[in-house]
């Protein structure tokens, strides 16, 4: 199976860093060290299987007994913040881990209106299950919605979902309007050996259709159609007879002579070479990145953005504020970070609001976290509005 990748994204990079300053807790790792190792590397390359098991094993050390208190509520925030970067790459498991976790409150608080959201993206999916669970969510505030998601469940063979939808065929609650359906659940039913009611058979069957009525058409009323015919093809003709006209008046016109003019093609500009040199550089870092190559990302990245790439502004700036691939630059970092965030990147935004929210790199500073999260959620930015709800106090709580 072939799993997006977003490399260097911030959300990621800062989980990844907490993760890495809760493995240095005094207690015992949820992960082998060389395994938890492992996983991080290919979670920065952004790989979202490692980024969901590293994820889960932060949100279930972070509720362990022995869990240092000034460690449990980032390593709460990150886990979900790697679970929620996973499914947002399209990584099924990591939507339904997402989905029970705040159906269920298992490590995140509960938030039933977003465990419905990730069900539905897996629903998209055309997961049965996720049709199954989606229909008991909405059947009481809006039962035609939640009996099209039992009708898909039922129809993919999921045994509950198929129970539940021949019950309210039974009670008149989802027979379809239209005979193809009705013909579609009657076939339904024969394969998987339903009994239906006699009543419910009846109303499923196809019903034949009356023949078709003949209505003779009086004499009179033939000879007045005839004539309206005969002079609706007069007007026909007259309007072809128009359109060849028109059309030898434009031959005419396109066979005068024209003088050719001479254009010459434009010379690329000094700006657009230096854009050219920048992409391609900056593609060089990424793949120096996805090489385990952190040093050689670190120079393409420099180089990518004296040429004002955006997003190796924003790469760059993430590697020097940690110190990967060389030695920590933190006001470079940061500095480098704006100029991205004031380019318009949602990224480099939510780069910075996390530096201050944390204080990595730079004295943390709340109100700072609040603008660059406000300015990062504006931009589209979902782990944003998390980080938003997460300055304004509002904590996962600890499991019992």
């Amino acid at each position: 199976m072939t799993h997006q990748r977003t490399v260097l994204a911030p959300a990621l990079f800062v989980a990844l860093c907490s993760a890495l300053t809760v493995a240095a807790a005094p207690t015992p790792q949820p992960l082998p060290g060389l395994e938890a190792a492992q996983l991080r590397r290919a979670a920065l390359a952004g790989d979202p299987v490692a980024a969901l098991k590293l994820g889960e094993s932060l949100l279930d050390r972070a509720h362990q007994d022995d869990m240092p208190e000034p460690y449990r509520a980032r390593a709460i925030a990150d886990g979900e913040g790697l679970l929620v970067f996973a499914a947002q790459a399209g990584h099924v498991p990591a939507m339904w881990a997402l989905a029970e976790r705040l159906q269920s409150g298992r490590g995140l608080v509960l938030a039933p209106d977003r465990a419905k959201d990730w069900l539905l993206r897996v629903a998209q999916t055309g997961d049965p299950e996720a049709h199954w669970r989606v229909y008991g969510l909405l059947r009481e505030a809006a039962l035609d919605e939640a009996l099209g998601h039992l009708r898909l469940a039922a129809q993919a063979g999921h045994t509950q979902a198929l129970s539940a939808y021949f019950e309210q065929l039974e009670q008149g609650s989802a027979v379809p309007d239209d005979a193809d359906g009705r013909q579609r659940d009657l076939a339904l039913a024969r394969q998987h050996n339903l009994q239906l009611s006699e009543a419910l058979t009846e109303r499923l069957t196809p019903k034949p259709l009356p023949p078709p009525e003949v209505v003779s058409t009086p004499e009179p009323a033939l000879a007045e159609l005839g004539a309206r015919m005969a002079t609706m093809q007069t007007h026909i003709d007259e309007l072809l007879g128009q359109t060849r006209t028109l059309r030898d008046e434009l031959r005419l016109r396109d066979e005068q002579p024209v003088d050719p003019v001479a254009v010459a093609a434009p010379k690329p500009t000094r700006k657009a070479e230096v854009e050219a040199a920048g992409a391609t550089e900056y593609q060089r870092g990424l793949d120096a990145l996805h090489a385990d190559d952190p040093v050689s990302a670190r120079k393409w990245f420099t180089h990518s953005a004296k040429a004002g790439h955006v997003g190796a502004q924003n790469n760059l700036g993430l590697m020097l504020l940690r110190g990967l691939g060389g030695r920590a630059e933190p006001e470079t970092g940061i500095e480098l970070l704006q100029q991205a965030a004031n380019a318009g990147s949602a990224s480099a935004a939510e780069s910075l609001a996390a530096a201050y929210h944390y204080g990595i790199g730079v004295a943390a500073n709340r109100q700072r976290a609040l603008a660059w999260y406000e300015l990062a959620a504006a931009r589209g930015s979902a782990p944003a509005q998390v980080g938003l709800q997460r300055l304004a106090g509002v904590q996962p709580a600890r499991d019992q």
